[in-house]
């Protein structure tokens, strides 16, 4: 399925496994996050995907581990950022998508985890929101914005 969400449709057509694929649509587009961690965590043990596929399955992890509380496994992604991204190239647009991508799910990651008060929070933040101007991802970086004001909720209450 073809969203209105640049950022996503420019990750998903450099992604070559087509299980992974498939888990990426039925996460993002069907918004069934958490739904297909073990199948995910299978396609990273068998050590056979691409640079690209086990970048963008690791920050598609991320967000799964935050939101099912698995936040060890998720700090862990959130801090090998520098390793996750280092073979991208930011003149090719799907892998400035997928560093965009990562940026705003490691920002919201953190505060789904009570670390929005981390200086990562606004600095993934902000890096996710200037990858996605220079896509004009209207739609992208609406999500962005509508999360981190969701997270609002949570810490409103604190």
């Amino acid at each position: 399925m073809i969203s209105d969400h640049k950022v996503f449709n420019l990750i998903l057509s450099n992604i070559t496994d087509p299980n992974l694929g498939k888990q990426l649509e039925t996460q993002y587009e069907d918004d069934k996050w958490g739904s297909s961690i073990s199948n995910m965590e299978d396609l990273v043990n068998k050590g056979q995907l691409n640079d690209y596929d086990y970048s963008a399955v690791k920050i598609f992890l991320c967000r799964d581990f935050s939101l099912k509380y698995r936040h060890n496994d998720c700090l862990v992604i959130i801090n090998s950022i520098e390793q996750l991204l280092k073979g991208l190239n930011e003149n090719n647009q799907s892998h400035l998508a997928l560093t965009g991508f990562a940026y705003h799910t490691f920002a919201i990651s953190l505060g789904y985890m009570g670390k929005k008060q981390d200086s990562r929070y606004k600095e993934y933040y902000l890096i996710a929101e200037k990858i996605y101007d220079q896509f004009n991802a209207v739609s992208d970086k609406a999500d962005l914005l509508i999360q981190s004001i969701d997270l609002e909720y949570y810490y409103d209450e604190a």
